[in-house]
């Protein structure tokens, strides 16, 4: 008698640990709203980073609420850039702020709860910073820049690419 009580409260347990899972996935599938963006092979901005922006960022980044001075709702205001200077650095996301703020390990990510992105929206991101950041007409930001300045940081190698 033992034993089948026994059982059947593992069984219960084991049932019920299944369904949460399928929940949890479930949920996660559903609240990605861009599936499959990993096997991107050329990125469009306005078919695959607008829509990252859109549906993750928009909360706190566009109409009336813009957060840190960061607009995301087109392109041309994300290459305004925020109150802490550009948002992105064509072809060098490691000195990227975006994608800084979006991998940090040392704090809570950004952004936090439900809207944080997946792991593959980063990556494109970064893809698309590395590959130059084009626009819709597929200009690279400051390209067409004619006032520059260059200035040397001591605490970076210096590059050769």
């Amino acid at each position: 008698m033992f034993g089948t009580y026994h059982h059947k409260r593992v069984l219960t347990a084991i049932t019920g640990a299944f369904l949460v899972l399928v929940g949890i996935g479930c949920e996660l599938l559903g609240d990605d709203p861009t599936p499959g963006i990993g096997d991107v092979e050329e990125i469009a901005y306005q078919d695959h980073i607008q829509p990252i922006f859109d549906n993750r960022c928009a909360a706190c980044h566009s109409g009336d609420r813009v957060e840190a001075g960061l607009r995301l709702d087109s392109w041309p205001s994300l290459i305004v850039g925020s109150d802490f200077g550009e948002a992105l650095i064509p072809y060098s996301p490691e000195q990227s702020l975006m994608i800084k703020l979006l991998t940090r390990t040392n704090a809570d990510p950004h952004p936090s709860g439900k809207r944080e992105l997946t792991l593959d929206e980063v990556q494109l991101l970064k893809r698309w910073i590395e590959e130059g950041a084009r626009g819709p007409e597929g200009k690279v930001p400051y390209s067409d820049s004619i006032e520059l300045i260059y200035v040397a940081n001591e605490g970076e190698p210096a590059r050769t690419t």
